[in-house]
């Protein structure tokens, strides 16, 4: 794999983006010792690199994972921002969590004498490789006794749509598809009512989930505004609720639930997710966390709470980002939130602070937003147009600060600008042509100008704010 490496960190030199054919990482600090850095230097065979403005991104999660070359002008200055990452786990790793869960008794206890288990998953707007964890469920679940019959699944879509066959055969395993029922939530029937959460959330969770005697779910963690994470209690609320549940949880104006990105303790909107969770009798989770290529990076298994807190420590690890301020230009790669346009504002996930002195961009600047959309727009039944909670981008409490006073671009070749006018102001545009942007930023900029890659934005947490 190539390895990027900015120079901008090399004490008093000017930045360019280098590419080493190796297979081993190299990384410069900025802190380094300038000494060190030129002994390095000296020493290391630097005669197959070669200087370059370009660099490569990942790209069109669930589609593909490829990757996407970006060129710059070589008078920018690029500083490419990546979080701490984690190479990938092996299924040794997998096995070894669901048979060793966190304060739980294992899978194969829990399903004696238990006459049907649901196995809710998430859907391809989040990276969790379902696929690979499924089968080692199963065995615990099949040692318990229990027969391929009695257990079923059910894809926790909240308000999004249902997933397609070929899609289900992504996220789940063409084995899996060909042998088990599947189902996709809906949120706006089937849904039977619990109660209400400490909060005041009416809690209405899908009667196909709350049929099953032994609930199991299975989600990632990944930054999210007001839960902090998304993981946890999330895979039933809003994953199985019904759309009154999802709308209250969710409304910006309730000021009683209150959270931030990356924040766990003391978040009233956490609490009154993981509250209704409980209710609606989730026993056994499985929690995942995602490095820069998608791939799994850690795993855990067990009970729901303890779960998601012992994974949110391990996620602010991962995803730590040393992040500079104030550039010209701020380029967010949704990945591995690509999918759909409609949640491509997730690559601001990174732009956790409303300091203005821990501005990405400065005011009058460009945040550049990039998303594959590969299955384009999307189908959101809260944001969506006409949607109960759709508003204009930078109206809205997420997203507001960021846009205010600060053109934006996105980097689609999916979308077209018509759709833009559904959700932004009438001076965003996108563009489908890389170069073509470059000179429209480069109109905006002209020739000296400081930008900012963030490879996997929509994963990535400013290190500053933990």
């Amino acid at each position: 794999r190539d390895i990027l490496i900015n120079s901008k960190s090399l004490k008093g030199t000017k930045s360019h983006a280098y590419v080493m054919p190796s297979e081993r990482s190299l990384n410069i600090d900025e802190n380094l010792d300038l000494r060190f850095t030129e002994l390095l230097m000296k020493d290391f065979d630097w005669s197959h690199i070669k200087e370059i403005n370009s660099i490569s991104i990942p790209w069109k999660s669930w589609y593909g994972n490829e990757s996407l070359n970006l060129t710059f002008p070589e008078s920018w200055n690029i500083n490419i921002s990546q979080m701490n990452d984690a190479s990938a786990i092996s299924e040794e790793d997998i096995s070894y969590s669901i048979s060793n869960p966190i304060n739980s008794e294992k899978l194969s206890v829990l399903a004696k004498q238990k006459n049907s288990v649901c196995i809710a998953v998430d859907d391809l707007t989040k990276p969790t490789q379902a696929f690979r964890i499924i089968p080692f469920i199963l065995d615990e679940l099949h040692h318990s006794g229990l027969s391929d019959k009695n257990i079923y699944f059910i894809i926790s879509t909240g308000t999004h749509r249902s997933l397609t066959h070929n899609e289900l055969c992504k996220k789940l395993g063409t084995k899996i598809v060909s042998k088990y029922k599947i189902y996709c939530h809906s949120a706006y029937q089937n849904n039977k009512y619990l109660g209400e959460t400490s909060a005041g959330t009416p809690v209405y969770i899908d009667n196909l989930y709350l049929q099953a005697d032994l609930k199991i779910g299975i989600g990632t963690l990944m930054p999210h505004p007001y839960a902090g994470f998304s993981g946890g209690g999330k895979i039933v609320l809003p994953g199985l609720a019904g759309i009154k549940s999802i709308d209250v949880n969710h409304k910006p104006v309730n000021k009683s639930l209150q959270g931030k990105i990356g924040q766990v303790e003391n978040n009233s909107r956490r609490a009154d997710i993981e509250e209704a969770a409980n209710m609606a009798g989730l026993d056994f989770i499985v929690n995942t966390i995602s490095n820069s290529l998608g791939d799994t990076a850690s795993i855990y298994s067990g009970n729901p709470v303890d779960v998601f807190n012992t994974a949110s420590k391990k996620a602010l690890e991962v995803y730590s980002t040393n992040v500079p301020y104030n550039m010209d230009v701020g380029i967010f790669n949704a990945f591995p939130r690509d999918t759909w346009f409609l949640l491509a504002l997730n690559s601001l996930n990174v732009w956790g602070s409303r300091d203005s002195d821990k501005e990405i961009v400065r005011k009058g600047g460009t945040i550049v937003v990039i998303t594959s959309a590969s299955e384009g727009i999307g189908e959101h039944g809260l944001v969506g147009k006409g949607m109960i909670h759709h508003i204009r981008r930078d109206k809205h409490g997420t997203f507001g600060g960021p846009l205010q006073n600060r053109n934006l671009i996105f980097y689609c070749p999916t979308i077209n600008q018509n759709y833009i006018y559904d959700h932004y102001k009438e001076d965003v545009k996108i563009f489908n042509n890389w170069d073509l942007l470059i000179r429209e930023l480069q109109k905006q900029h002209g020739n000296d100008t400081d930008a900012v890659v963030f490879p996997n934005s929509s994963l990535q947490i400013d290190s500053n704010l933990f």
